[in-house]
């Protein structure tokens, strides 16, 4: 029965998981990610080696090569110009002989594997330090999690970060409980993993370093500990040698400094409804309060909190150890463009949940119920946000519906919704004038529109809309909404009184302005202040029109 609910749990969510990699449009991160993961097989330049972690580039330029990619050749419009990365990565993706979808499809489907890491990391965890029962509810946590899913079903590094995370926390709780003399070699070959897979991981060596100085502060009997860190500590730097060969020693040093140097320098983040130009020291704490579901928040809180839950303290120090370094090391930067980095908090917070769910059940009746009850809001809050995880927000805060008036960038809008916003043009037929953020491509979904100020790139089919035309929709990415990214204009505030015709995706946030004159003259001057006469001229005129129709309207 409870091998039968292992695999029930694992194959539910893996398939979700599935489901996300062909629902979910191409994010913003995913273009360049999978042509830093093509490069990995095709002369490594330096430019790409600092920026690309080694462990998910091998596992999709692998899926690229069964995809049948190549090396796409430059169209005459392109050739000869600087591309930034981003820039880049749409090249490789859009001019590719295979489709692009399929090309991402591919990509994604990597993370499964990586996923299903991370579910074998929480099941063995959770049910070696508290029990089987207890490990089938942090399975089922861990499984059903709408942040895990939205971001293991993405080709970006976040997921697979987390999967080895997870993984080399619970080997090496094992390995200072009752595992085996190999235990702390396998603990450090999966925090090398962890740290070739994103820099976040580095500290997972430094995890072991503080559990171990934890543990002899409480128990100084205690033996082996200096030797298990120092033969995990050799295996995660043969680990990360092995995975930063093809660039060498001089690759490892400026992937790292590179990312060093980006998360010290400031940077804005949107929260709570207002733009923080060099962040927020509380951002951390406060998206996982926003993002997380009620039932996994508090369990997890208890969980980590009640030491008598706990049959081996070891493993309450790992935990604890992980999450408040993870934590605490994201709180010290100026890097806040989501809750993606602080993910492997999540399969920690779903261990520590089965603590708190053990201790639940060992006193039967009612609270076995309570248990039951808790899994299956977790489920319901997460299944609901489907097939839109990135937005997901808890009930305490609105729900996924208040996700753009609370945050930004890959917490809610990654660029993700086009194929939303194409069903939408087709329900609702009319011109579109779009402001999207992304690094898809519009065209490719049959999305004719009218540009305003979207995020740039080699993606054609923008034309000016006729000014007479029977409807209108105004589509502002909420990532464009919100602002933080604009150091001028344009800039959407006058949206504010406005109510939105629909949020489409949870992410695009849709307008009827048809008649809406004075949004055509606020048009014309943003076009006119960004350097395209052409299109303010368009909106100054059809501005013009509205107001005579209405003019001709009030006479009669």
């Amino acid at each position: 029965m409870k091998i039968a609910a292992t695999a029930f749990l694992s194959v539910l969510g893996l398939a979700l998981c599935l489901l996300l990699t062909r629902t979910t449009g191409i994010t913003y991160d995913e273009p360049h990610d999978l042509a830093f993961s093509w490069a990995y097989y095709h002369n490594l330049p330096a430019s790409v080696a600092r920026e690309a972690a080694p462990v998910p580039s091998y596992l999709r330029g692998a899926a690229l090569f069964a995809a049948g990619a190549a090396t796409p050749s430059s169209p005459a419009d392109l050739k000869n110009q600087p591309m930034t990365t981003h820039a880049y990565g749409q090249h490789f993706l859009f001019y590719n002989r295979v489709p692009a979808w399929t090309l991402l499809v591919w990509g994604r489907a990597t993370g499964l594997l990586t996923f299903a890491v991370l579910l074998i990391g929480v099941r063995l965890w959770a049910g070696a330090a508290l029990g089987i029962e207890a490990g089938l509810f942090s399975l089922g946590f861990a499984a059903l999690d709408p942040n895990i899913l939205a971001h293991a079903s993405l080709a970006t590094t976040d997921g697979c970060l987390a999967a080895f995370f997870i993984a080399a926390l619970a080997l090496w709780a094992w390995a200072r409980s009752s595992g085996p003399p190999w235990a702390a070699a396998a603990a450090g070959v999966a925090a090398g993993l962890a740290a070739s897979s994103k820099a976040t991981g580095a500290i997972v060596p430094i995890i072991f370093v503080l559990d171990e100085v934890w543990a002899q502060a409480a128990d100084g009997r205690r033996t082996g500990g200096v030797r298990a860190v120092a033969v995990a500590g050799a295996a995660a730097l043969a680990t990360i040698l092995l995975a930063y060969a093809p660039s060498g020693l001089h690759g490892l040093w400026a992937a790292y400094a590179f990312r060093a140097g980006e998360t010290i320098s400031p940077a804005p983040t949107y929260l709570f409804g207002r733009v923080w130009p060099t962040g927020h020291p509380l951002y951390f704490p406060a998206v996982l309060a926003i993002k997380t579901t009620l039932p996994l928040l508090g369990l997890a809180l208890w969980g980590l909190a009640d030491r008598r839950l706990w049959k081996d303290q070891g493993h309450r120090r790992a935990a604890l150890a992980g999450a408040g370094l993870l934590l605490l090391g994201a709180m010290s930067v100026r890097r806040q463009l989501g809750v993606r980095y602080v993910l492997p908090l999540y399969p920690i917070m779903a261990v520590a949940a089965g603590a708190a769910v053990a201790g639940l059940w060992r006193r039967r009746g009612g609270f076995r119920l309570a248990a039951g009850a808790a899994l299956a809001w977790h489920a319901a809050s997460s299944l609901a946000t489907m097939p839109q995880p990135l937005a997901y927000i808890n009930e305490a805060f609105g729900g996924p519906a208040a996700a753009w008036r609370l945050v930004g960038d890959s917490n809610v809008d990654w660029g993700q919704a086009l194929p939303e916003l194409a069903e939408f043009t087709v329900k609702n037929p009319g011109g579109l004038i779009l402001s999207y953020f992304g690094r898809d491509c519009p065209a490719r979904l049959g999305i004719e529109r009218q540009d305003a100020f979207s995020t740039p790139g080699p993606c054609p089919g923008s034309q000016l809309l006729s000014v007479q035309i029977d409807r209108e929709w105004l589509a502002v990415s909420a990532t464009k909404r919100q602002g933080f990214y604009e150091s001028g204009p344009p800039a959407w505030g006058w949206l504010d009184n406005r109510q939105p015709a629909a949020i489409v995706g949870r992410a695009i946030i849709v307008y009827d302005i048809t008649r809406d004159a004075d949004a055509h003259e606020r048009l014309a001057w943003m076009y006119a202040a960004t350097g395209d006469p052409a299109a303010s001229a368009r909106e100054t005129a059809r501005a013009r029109l509205i107001r005579g129709s209405q003019k001709a309207k009030a006479r009669l």
